[in-house]
């Protein structure tokens, strides 16, 4: 454990084992065939019931305040009351948990991304393939997520989350960090340090949150492992490369990973990271899950950070449902590498972070704008290591770490 006043990671109750309680379910789409999908089939998963349906956002707000849903499945393109427009007055008038259904199109994306952002807690893929394909789509992707919604942390979307990141700004830099740091030379261009993070459910607005927190010379590359799939990837990549001073991109076969650079593994390969020398690359594996659970895999690429980083690796575990990067976290700490988990009160869902908690392999646990504060430390001891240990008799500033 290290010693930096930072709130420390405590044990927790894993969250992995999702409660199979009766969820009530309301589907709200304008396609009577889309309804008869999701209700006939969900209505056969052990602890759902579909408690109703409705054609448009209209007859949605009536039927939540009648019905008191757990969650709400809810289309985007729906007469009268669109979905965004539905979310915003559900999340204004009877917060609760809501998964959109998008088509997957560019356009589908970018809405998807503004859903995500007004508070619904996840998103899916329309159902477009055949019934079988539907079936099958509806039992193996949709029902965890509705399971995982349930007990998702809603209220946290009400709060203006942009508003909220200056003023966490303003005054956690001075109250937990409490150091004033000074470059020492424009020769120190980057840190040892190689930061990996991986998330799910809940992941893309906390990623946001440590984006934006993050200076454009940000002197450590950083590789993300977000469960999503394609196209939704490639904007949401482009939508953190415009609200951020860092260069984000989705990765590539052999790209660099580079100081100030983000790079998002694909939504359709396996990411690692291959060290030749000083040059740290992008490997990627376009194959089948490989029984690792998800697609792209955390575990996958923590562990290849592990091996080619060692106990330069930070591994960070933001929201979502499972427990992916619980084995990839094992991995770093094996290797003397360091572990930051968001923090059970700030995840939409807590079941990856509680995970990694619960196993006692966190070294620090805490808000979205709080770890991205625990990141700017750690690669200022970096340099202040490093510093100490190459001019141990010139040191010209105090960086505050004893």
């Amino acid at each position: 454990m290290n010693t930096m006043e930072l709130k420390r990671s405590r044990s927790a109750r894993s969250c992995n084992n999702m409660q199979r309680e009766n969820v009530r379910i309301l589907i709200v789409d304008d396609s009577a065939l889309i309804r008869k999908y999701l209700k006939e089939t969900l209505n056969t998963v052990p602890g759902i019931e579909v408690v109703g349906t409705a054609s448009n956002g209209f007859f949605a707000l009536e039927k939540i305040k009648e019905l008191s849903p757990d969650v709400v499945t809810l289309d985007f393109h729906m007469p009268r009351l669109d979905g965004l427009q539905t979310l915003k007055k559900i999340m204004e008038e009877n917060p609760l948990p809501v998964i959109m259904l998008s088509s997957v199109s560019t356009k589908g994306a970018k809405l998807t991304l503004e859903a995500l952002r007004l508070g619904a807690v996840d998103f899916m893929p329309k159902p477009t393939g055949s019934l079988v394909d539907n079936l099958r789509f509806i039992k193996k992707d949709l029902v965890p997520k509705i399971f995982s919604a349930k007990n998702s942390n809603v209220q946290r979307f009400l709060e203006n989350w942009e508003k909220k990141i200056q003023d966490i700004c303003a005054s956690t830099f001075e109250e937990v960090i409490s150091e004033s740091f000074e470059i020492l030379a424009p020769t120190i261009l980057e840190s040892h340090l190689f930061f990996g993070i991986g998330c799910s459910t809940g992941g893309p607005q906390a990623l946001e949150q440590i984006i934006r927190n993050l200076p454009g010379d940000f002197p450590a590359p950083i590789g993300v492992v977000q469960h999503m799939p394609e196209p939704f990837l490639s904007v949401y990549a482009e939508h953190l490369n415009n609200v951020s001073e860092l260069t984000v991109k989705v990765a590539s076969r052999h790209t660099l990973f580079k100081p100030g650079t983000v790079l998002l593994a694909p939504g359709n390969a396996h990411m690692r990271l291959v060290r030749f020398g000083k040059n740290k690359l992008v490997s990627l594996q376009e194959l089948e899950n490989q029984g690792l659970g998800f697609f792209p895999s955390v575990d996958l690429f923590f562990c290849s950070m592990a091996k080619a980083m060692k106990k330069n690796t930070v591994g960070i575990i933001l929201s979502g449902m499972g427990k992916d990067g619980t084995a990839g976290a094992k991995a770093i700490k094996m290797v003397g590498g360091t572990t930051i988990v968001q923090d059970r009160k700030s995840a939409t869902v807590y079941g990856m972070p509680g995970s990694v908690e619960s196993e006692g392999l966190a070294d620090y646990s805490g808000s979205p704008e709080m770890i991205a504060e625990i990141m700017k430390k750690l690669v200022f001891q970096d340099f202040y290591t490093e510093y100490e240990q190459s001019k141990p008799n010139e040191r010209k500033t105090s960086f505050g770490f004893e």
